[in-house]
């Protein structure tokens, strides 16, 4: 998936099976198969599946959003709230203004921005970010998801106490949610025309950068740690 119109450099913000590749791309098939969606290589096995239970439905279709969430749903012109699975449940490496990166209270289990293999290979790589998983309210960034080397301190309300750039919010409208089922942060753009994401990035760093049509280039707003792993 990426970013369609006047982002002149090709910018990937998911990819589906970053694992597993389909070698003849030409042939390969994206299909709704029993309500999920289905990725096909070239000898018609699968590869990628929303892996949601089997249902009969015909009338579930994937929809893309301007959000850049890639949905599915059973109902006529749906949102996010109509979904059925999301992409943004299964982030890769961005984070889109929308979109969260939650830990589920219920199974402890964090949800991961983690970064391509290498600037050319999608894959899996060795830096992620997950919410602290003993509930400190704060973001950490591991290497191969076992050293922590970066914390963004604790959520004081307003910002993350080690983050100050986040005071600069004039741009960005930052929220964190705590609940009995899960915890996450979140953010949007007060104006919906700027271009905005959060990358993984291969450098072991959480970067925020945004689109400059003047320059035609993206900006890089902040990025911590402020030196490379």
């Amino acid at each position: 998936m990426w970013y369609k119109k006047r982002v002149t450099q090709r910018t990937y913000v998911w990819v589906a099976n970053r694992d597993n590749p389909v070698s003849e791309k030409s042939s390969a098939k994206l299909i709704i198969s029993k309500g999920n969606l289905v990725l096909l290589d070239q000898s018609q096995k699968q590869v990628w599946s929303t892996n949601l239970s089997p249902s009969n439905s015909d009338s579930v279709a994937a929809v893309l959003l301007d959000s850049g969430n890639l949905i599915l749903s059973d109902k006529p012109n749906p949102s996010e709230s109509d979904s059925l699975w999301q992409s943004f449940d299964h982030p890769t490496d961005t984070w889109l203004p929308g979109g969260k990166i939650k830990l589920d209270k219920k199974t402890g289990k964090p949800q991961y921005l983690t970064s391509w293999k290498n600037t050319q290979d999608p894959g899996t790589g060795l830096f992620s970010l997950e919410l602290d998983p003993n509930g400190s309210e704060a973001y950490l960034i591991l290497w191969n998801k076992t050293k922590e080397y970066w914390t963004s301190g604790s959520w004081n309300g307003q910002i993350f106490s080690l983050v100050p750039e986040m005071r600069l919010n004039y741009i960005y409208n930052f929220s964190f949610h705590d609940d009995p089922d899960e915890s996450y942060f979140t953010y949007t753009v007060y104006n919906t025309t700027n271009l905005s994401r959060f990358v993984m990035d291969v450098s072991g760093q959480i970067k925020e950068l945004t689109w400059l049509d003047s320059s035609q280039n993206w900006n890089l707003f902040w990025s911590q740690p402020r030196q490379q792993c």
